[in-house]
């Protein structure tokens, strides 16, 4: 337990310096909170580091330290940040970031400045009585968010010293010269941006003030600029040094060993869903949600019942949009006429989508990672009709003797391509695998709107069912999102998911049964192929949290770690 409340304050700990703002302090707290009370070779840990961590642990994480004494919880906290400056000491030694993702880690900080002035002005027009449907608040902002945010307009074109490049490759991406700039507050057309602006400013140079520093506005704005900066990359540092420690070709060992942890996860994991989704409530909300990265093991044999659907979104355009959402019949419980002509303009927009000449989005690369990138509408020379002419070659080859399996691989390769909706392109969602699940009954519609449900049943129940015997292995709908292509990729037996009846006994054939229990009709990934790799990422982390816990203890030994203050007492005495 507690080294999972490790990983977690891991990544988090460093976030909060990032969104809480800037605090004011009295000359006092200062000198306190800035207090040096533990060491990690040049890195330093302060007092108010410690105390904003361990209010931190008390307030979100309290169900798992329920009987944790101040001094046991303190050390936690110890360990979470002493571990997190060795990780990132570490990092740097093995790791260099490239041009393009420094540039990225700017572009972060300066979407994080707006963020803040935007909570401001937020807070002064609901101050002054102006709520999200005044038209004050919609030309701050408005529906469809503008190209060019404010803080690009409060900036000079005179860049700023780039950060000291090591290794620095001429041919990576450039800092583009939007970046990396100096506010300039005659910019600001808005009065009340340029007022967020202003008292933004202001606490700035308190907080400068009250520190000893220099208040010299450009001083101010630079060094917090270099704050936020550093926050996120050491963030960044983290993130890639777990890839690293992913990337190491670890091994469960020998198939046995592997087989049988697999089947104790499979297992355990099977118990804890027979107790959550025992109670038909839990599992209701849980397949009716669109949220779920874990395989379900267990399906409540009083449920309405389920199967699975993949679909690939090819969005409408924004002006589309608009006018289906002015409409009265775009929502469902409206007068029936009124949901007809929402609807008849629905099969309008979905025919010209089809039959248009306009470039729909796509992703190029979209099978390599360093490279995938987006293609908008406005640039694409794609339109429906290739998307819809790969479609079709894939159910020719279903039909010419080719295999489900064959067709259901080649459609998520065309989702991936294709697909507006982010949930089904995640690289680490379960739905890209298994697809979203819909519910049999149609009085039920679960996450999906009606239209999407229907047509999802309909080509359920009258083409999977019957074999596909209408030729028809894919089905089109239009809703508010766009048209979406749909196909099926599993169906939902109630009960366990592996059957073991008649083997209980039996490892070696539960094993087998593991394997021969696939995820979906994609058929690419076994139940023991998913929970193989549960298995090495719980191996990953007990590798890595044995080689911290060595390097830590063999780092206090030599005396790179030094602790001047440690217990409760200590700290918050």
């Amino acid at each position: 337990m507690k080294k999972k409340i490790l990983a977690l304050v891991i990544c988090f700990c460093l976030s909060l310096s990032i969104f809480t703002g800037c605090t004011l302090f009295q000359k006092d707290t200062l000198r306190y909170n800035n207090q040096v009370v533990a060491k990690v070779g040049n890195q330093t840990i302060t007092r108010e580091e410690v105390v904003n961590m361990y209010y931190t642990y008390y307030y979100n994480y309290y169900y798992y330290i329920y009987g944790y004494s101040e001094d046991e919880l303190m050390s936690l906290v110890y360990d979470s940040l002493v571990t997190r400056k060795v990780i990132l000491e570490e990092a740097k030694q093995i790791i260099q970031l490239k041009n393009s993702e420094v540039n990225e880690l700017w572009e972060q900080v300066y979407e994080n400045m707006q963020d803040t002035l935007d909570s401001k002005v937020k807070t002064m027009l609901e101050n002054d009585g102006y709520d999200e449907e005044s038209d004050l608040y919609k030309e701050y902002f408005p529906e469809e968010e503008s190209s060019t945010k404010y803080i690009y307009k409060l900036y000079e074109l005179e860049t700023l010293p780039k950060p000291d490049y090591t290794n620095f490759n001429p041919n990576d991406v450039e800092l583009s010269a939007s970046n990396n700039v100096l506010p300039k507050e005659e910019d600001y057309t808005k009065d009340y941006m340029l007022k967020a602006y202003k008292e933004w400013v202001t606490e700035l140079i308190q907080s400068a003030r009250l520190a000893g520093k220099s208040t010299n506005v450009t001083d101010v704005l630079q060094a917090e600029l270099d704050r936020q900066y550093k926050v996120f990359e050491e963030s960044k540092y983290i993130e890639k040094y777990q890839e690293y420690i992913e990337g190491q070709n670890l091994s469960i060992g020998n198939e046995t060993e592997a087989a049988k942890l697999v089947l104790e996860k499979y297992e355990m994991l099977l118990t804890a869903d027979q107790q959550t989704y025992g109670l038909l409530g839990n599992y209701e909300t849980t397949m009716n949600g669109t949220d779920n990265d874990n395989l379900v093991l267990y399906h409540n044999p009083n449920s309405q019942g389920y199967f699975q659907v993949q679909h690939i979104l090819v969005s409408f355009t924004a002006e589309q949009k608009k006018v289906l959402e002015s409409m009265d019949g775009y929502d469902e419980d409206k007068d029936a006429i009124y949901r007809e002509e929402y609807l008849q303009k629905l099969e309008e927009f979905m025919n010209d989508l089809i039959s248009s000449e306009n470039g729909i989005m796509y992703r190029e690369n979209y099978d390599d990672e360093e490279t995938y990138k987006e293609i908008s509408a406005q640039d694409s020379t794609v339109t429906f009709a290739n998307l819809q002419a790969e479609l079709d070659a894939l159910v020719n080859a279903l039909k010419t003797g080719g295999s489900y399996v064959d067709y259901a691989q080649g459609f998520n390769e065309l989702m991936y391509k294709y697909s507006a909706d982010p949930g089904l392109i995640t690289e680490d969602s379960l739905s890209q695998f298994t697809g979203y699940y819909v519910p049999l009954d149609s009085e039920e519609n679960g996450a999906w709107i009606k239209e999407f449900a229907d047509a999802s049943r309909d080509l359920y129940t009258n083409s999977y069912e019957n074999g596909f015997a209408d030729g028809r292995y894919y089905t089109m709908v239009a809703t508010s999102n766009g048209v979406h292509i749909i196909m099926i990729t599993g169906e939902v037996q109630k009960g366990n998911l592996v059957d073991f009846s008649g083997i209980e006994n039996d490892n070696s054939a539960k094993i087998q049964a593991l394997q021969n229990t696939f995820i979906s009709l994609r058929e690419d990934k076994s139940v023991y192929d998913y929970l193989y790799e549960l298995v090495l990422a719980d191996q990953q982390e007990t590798f890595f949290n044995t080689y911290m816990g060595k390097k830590v203890e063999e780092l206090e030994k030599n005396g790179t770690i030094v602790y001047y203050y440690k217990s409760y007492d200590e700290i918050m005495g």
